[in-house]
């Protein structure tokens, strides 16, 4: 199973858990605690944009709202939650 596969899985278990405590979530928060449960990563963590263009286009996340990022100098990111 490649990558992108194993991080949507992930991903769908993570925004549920997120908005089943009544937290949104950064891509970056989901990068982290995909990075810290030691499963593959992308050659380029750019990549993880692909994963959350087909997550959102398939319904699993919705965009929510946006809040400052500390991986982009506090730039505005989107806030995702589980559809």
């Amino acid at each position: 199973m490649n990558w992108k596969n194993q991080a949507l899985k992930y991903l769908v278990i993570y925004a549920s858990m997120r908005k089943q405590q009544g937290r949104t979530f950064l891509a970056e928060d989901f990068i982290s605690a995909y990075s810290s449960a030691n499963k593959p990563m992308p050659d380029d963590k750019r990549e993880f944009g692909s994963l959350f263009f087909s997550a959102r286009k398939a319904g699993l996340i919705t965009k929510v709202g946006y809040k400052p990022a500390r991986t982009s100098n506090n730039n505005h990111k989107t806030l995702w939650s589980a559809s």
